[in-house]
């Protein structure tokens, strides 16, 4: 799978992104990290609290994207779930 990436020992979590009409949603586990990405919302969000559940973390990480000064920026929202 080319969106898989090994990583080294990260913490386990669940974040969403939506960013040019796409909603991205990365799975970060012990030794690797997956992204998927979706045109729905309603399907990105269900498909990361899957992902929350079988890993058992209590929340999901919504990153919000910013514009400032022509870059683009994530600020981190931790929300409980995906809601």
């Amino acid at each position: 799978m080319s969106n898989v990436v090994p990583i080294r020992k990260a913490l386990p979590r669940v974040e969403v992104v939506g960013a040019s009409g796409e909603w991205v949603v990365r799975i970060i586990e012990t030794d690797q990290e997956i992204t998927r990405s979706f045109d729905l919302e309603s399907f990105a969000l269900s498909f990361a609290e899957g992902q929350r559940i079988r890993l058992h973390l209590d929340k999901v990480v919504r990153l919000r994207t910013l514009l400032r000064l022509g870059n683009l920026r994530a600020a981190t929202v931790m929300a409980h779930g995906c809601a």
